[in-house]
């Protein structure tokens, strides 16, 4: 009963939302696909019959749906076959998740819905590149009519060029009938560009059990049919899919897309999405529901429905994959605009839709700037404009790229990079992922301050003007940009920091009032050196959105009121230069007094652009404003600047973000411009039992007890040729014992975990002085309070820490970070919460480097199948209490960094086991508690656990484990 209640009210919700949907917007052009850049489809009509479906870029991708009742075949989508009349379209609704189409001759109903599930807090459904449609007909008198449908995709929808000839396949999917065609050769990444359509991959057609599938040879298309018999009403859905094999290129290494990190096969992909249609359905529909209340109340029914109509849009001009260490990346690509690639000035107006709806994705979005910025090959002190021309991201495409700083956009995109990360960090009420890539955005936050206010004679995001010096918005951005950055210091506690830039941007308020003041009309200029001018202030709407209130409210007031003045039938121009504008600033600019009355007056002639627009194409974000003409952009994933209203309200922003609980860890380093000789090292993770340990127990006595085992460790050491060393439960004399008989080519770094000086065990890293050079290190508790000495949480035994240090390779040059730990041996939350830290500082620390870490986790490996009560016997006492305990510090670590041991390139050398309890074995058998994980950009040759031994007497009660390893 009470779910008939809630079905209920949600249907009166949909009920009441769908004027406002539909409401008397007529969209350009109708979304239909919406996955990636690649695979998008668009119906660029007023009714889906009117006009073939298209590629987002105007090329040709024929869907056509037709319905026969009775015999009598009806169009419903597309114009083939020609001779079909169309059943007469009723009514198109463009939500933000779902297109629904509704067609009616009096006689019979017929309603066809396309879908996309994007929804933000489930990146793995997100990720799919699959459309649902789903078909519904009824007879009007309830009467039973013989209905038949009959769907066919065109191969033009897996081809660059229609000329290329494509091939059929087809699967056995459960509960699928499935089928696919792609081109008869496969260059997989093998071309970038801006208005190309994909050559590689596979289209999949599928569809549940009850219809049929078959091939079409001529005008080669996939085809859907399906007879539903005499019925009163027929119901059917289909999935329309893409296989991108590799889904694009990020410095020399091809990605995959993010549902496939875990190796999920296509096949098995399209059997989740069938088995999850029915609950997503359901889901998507609440989600319309509800974002369409929320918009509507916040801007009105046309600013909510010019919102429903770039939701997807935003999304689908973007890909979504995972890099080498599992970790999200975000690219956008620069629709009819070069083809850029993870362009800053194209996902900073994109910034409200990600940061409203996803923080991960925000996150995943700003990533490969922040490491490509952070890597040797990017050579300036201001923050790139793109990573590449889509799929290929391999270094800036734009401007003078790393060669030279011409036609560059320096303060411009520093003051993007700050302003996002500031919106990400206030959102989330911390900064520790900028903090990762902190010396970077320090970088930029110097140069804002050196270059900012006054911008020289440069280019900004509206690069289609031209160059333009003195530029005031662009002031505005640099002092939006320094008091972000004066907000993330306080976060990450430097406080100096904080006061310094917090302070500068303050400074600089006054003084661009006084520059700007004196423009047309009363506003503010277009440039400092130009009376009698005016532009759209669109950077000061982040003042009131992240609380900075830099700017007195009268700035904004009185650009309001010329605004107003100044607007066009279709809108605001974008300054005094042109009548063009951008959609996506105008809207930024409609909130910048919070008057509801301002903003409506600005929404007003942008949705009656889209209403009116000559061109039929995806929402386009650059057009005429007297005459609704667009100037070239369309598709583009801008237009989720249209959400910034939504970041206005707090609680709200607070409300959406908060649905998304993903996380991000390490990012892995850049491949290597060109491939280096290898030069291969030998690391290993090794614990040499305490010398502390109790004579009360046998095991620790002669002859195991330190001084008869020191000279067998060190031995192992220099016949096993170890040239880097992560030591657990050393102790200072052992340390000094150690380096005694190993000599001077042997250096450390570490404290105890007592007082965070050399009382208690250390975890403790050695390396060889001729190999390796230190240049920063560190040793942190696994607590609460981890820069506290001898701190202890979670109920752990005692105090345990982690220590790294920056490392650079002097035979090679190489540089890269190495962590060595030993985890708690009783509690699992402390071994769990402990990891959990170690990944977090990690990715702080690593800042795009690669990452190794060596230790004694007191854990087995969960993906492997154990003996619970074998495991637990083989330590007994002395061992870690419940090693196997699920969601442990094995799976938290592997879902970053990845175990050498499975991606070592030659077998695995000696037993499994590692603890031995100092009970001599001949072929000792077990799981492994020691480690040695590796990020991506380090390739295992070799890995070992060495359990030597001198007549049977073993150097301590574990087995050190090496990997030989190469830095790329």
């Amino acid at each position: 009963m009470r779910m008939r209640q809630v079905v209920g009210v949600l249907a009166g919700v949909v009920s009441l939302v769908c004027a406002a949907a539909a409401g008397p917007l007529r969209p350009p052009s109708v979304p239909l696909v919406t996955v990636d850049p690649f695979f998008s489809v668009w119906s660029p009509a007023d009714r889906l019959t009117d006009a073939p479906t298209e590629h987002w870029s105007g090329a040709r991708q024929p869907i056509n749906a037709v319905l026969r009742v009775d015999g009598k075949a009806y169009r419903l989508l597309g114009t083939e076959p020609a001779d079909a009349p169309a059943l007469p379209q009723t009514g198109v609704a463009v939500w933000p998740l779902r297109t629904v189409a509704t067609f009616s001759d009096g006689a019979v109903e017929a309603e066809l819905v396309f879908a996309t599930p994007l929804l933000t807090d489930n990146l793995d459904v997100f990720s799919r590149p699959v459309t649902y449609v789903t078909f519904k007909a009824k007879a009007r008198d309830g009467r039973s009519r013989a209905f038949q449908l009959e769907v066919d995709v065109a191969a033009a929808i897996a081809v660059g060029d229609d000329a290329q000839p494509v091939v059929f396949g087809e699967a056995q999917i459960a509960g699928l009938d499935a089928r696919s065609m792609g081109r008869d050769v496969q260059p997989v990444l093998g071309r970038s560009g801006d208005r190309v359509r994909i050559d590689w991959g596979r289209f999949w057609l599928a569809a549940p059990t009850g219809g049929r599938i078959t091939v079409r040879e001529t005008r080669p298309a996939l085809v859907f049919t399906r007879d539903f018999g005499a019925v009163a009403s027929a119901e059917t859905h289909l999935l329309l899919a893409y296989d991108d094999v590799e889904s694009v290129m990020f410095f020399n290494r091809p990605l995959k897309a993010w549902w496939r990190r875990h190796g999920l096969a296509f096949t098995d992909m399209l059997a989740a999405a069938e088995r999850d249609y029915s609950s997503l359905d359901a889901r998507m529909a609440a989600f319309d529901a509800a974002l369409m209340a929320d918009l509507t109340r916040v801007g009105g029914e046309k600013y909510a429905a010019l919102a429903a109509l770039a939701h997807r849009q935003s999304f689908a001009a973007c890909k979504l994959v995972a890099d080498p260490n599992g970790q999200p990346l975000y690219f956008s690509k620069e629709n009819a605009s070069n083809g850029c690639m993870g362009t800053v000035d194209v996902f900073y107006p994109q910034l409200p839709h990600l940061a409203l709806l996803s923080p991960t994705l925000t996150r995943a979005t700003l990533a490969p700037i922040l490491l490509y910025a952070s890597d040797a090959r990017w050579p300036f002190d201001f923050a790139p404009h793109d990573i590449g021309q889509y799929p290929l991201g391999n270094g800036q495409r734009y401007g003078g790229g790393e060669r030279g700083e011409e036609n560059q956009m320096p303060v411009e995109e520093c003051g993007n990079m700050l302003i996002c990360l500031g919106a990400l960090s206030h959102v989330e009420n911390r900064a520790d992922f900028a903090a990762q890539w902190w010396p970077t955005v320090t970088r930029w936050a110097e140069y804002l301050a050196a270059k900012g206010f006054d911008p020289d004679n440069q280019l900004c995001t509206d690069d289609f003007a031209g160059h333009l010096a003195h530029n005031a918005n662009l002031s505005i951005k640099a002092i939006m940009g320094l008091a972000c950055y004066g907000k993330m210091a306080a976060l990450n506690g430097d406080a100096a920091a904080a006061e310094r830039f917090t302070a500068l941007a303050k400074s600089m308020v006054p003084k661009w009032i006084e520059a700007a003041k004196g423009g047309r009309g009363g506003a503010y200029r277009l440039a400092f050196d130009q009376p009698d001018t005016w532009s759209m202030k669109y950077n000061l709407v982040w003042d009131r959105a992240l609380g900075l209130n830099l700017f007195p409210a009268e700035v904004a007031a009185t650009e309001m009121a010329f605004y107003r003045t100044a607007l066009q039938k279709y809108g605001l121009p974008l300054d005094s230069r042109k009548l063009w504008t951008k959609a996506d600033w105008q809207v930024w600019t409609a909130t910048l007094t919070g008057r509801r009355e301002d903003f409506d007056a600005l929404i007003a002639p942008l949705h009656t652009f889209l209403h009116e627009t000559p061109d039929r194409i995806p929402f386009g974000d650059w057009y005429e404003t007297d005459s609704a003409k667009h100037c070239h952009f369309r598709a583009r994933s801008v237009v989720g600047g249209v959400f910034m209203p939504m970041l206005q309200e707090a609680a709200l922003w607070q409300k959406y973000a908060a649905r998304d609980t993903g996380t991000t860890g390490l990012y892995a380093p850049l491949a290597p411009k060109t491939a280096a000789q290898p030069s291969p090292f030998r690391i290993a993770t090794f614990n040499i039992r305490l010398a502390g340990a109790s004579v009360a127990k046998p095991a620790d006595r002669p002859p195991n007890s330190w001084t008869c085992r020191v000279d067998r460790v060190c031995a192992l050491i220099a016949k096993q040729g170890f040239d880097l060393i992560g030591l657990q439960e050393a102790q200072a004399n052992q340390i000094d014992d150690m380096l005694a008989r190993m000599g001077a080519a042997w250096a450390y770094v570490g404290v105890g975990r007592e007082d965070g000086r050399r009382g208690g065990e250390y975890s403790c890293i050695f390396y060889r002085t001729n190999r390796f050079a230190v240049t920063r290190s560190g040793t942190f508790w696994l607590s609460e309070t981890p820069e506290v000495p001898g701190s202890k949480s979670w109920e752990t035994a005692c105090p345990r820490v982690c220590t790294w240090a920056d490392m650079k390779d002097l035979k090679t040059g190489k540089t890269f970070v190495c962590f060595n730990t030993h985890l708690d041996h009783m509690s699992k939350e402390a071994r769990r919460n402990g990891m959990a830290l170690i990944l977090a500082r990690m990715a702080r620390v690593a800042q795009g480097r690669p990452v190794l870490l060596t230790g004694d986790m007191n854990a087995t490996p969960e993906k492997r199948p154990v003996d619970a009560a074998a495991v637990q016997a083989d330590f007994k006492s002395a061992g870690p209490k419940e090693p196997h305990a699920a969601g442990g510090p094995y799976a938290i670590a592997t879902a970053n960094l990845r175990d050498s041991f499975d991606v070592t390139r030659t077998p695995h050398a000696g037993p499994i086991k590692t603890f031995s309890g100092f009970k001599y074995v001949e072929h000792p058998e077990g799981q492994p508690i020691d480690y040695i994980f590796v990020s991506a950009g380090v390739d295992v040759l070799t890995h070992a656990t060495l359990n030597d031994s001198e007549n049977q007497l073993y150097p301590s009660d574990h087995f050190p484990v090496s990997a030989d390893v190469s830095i790329e």
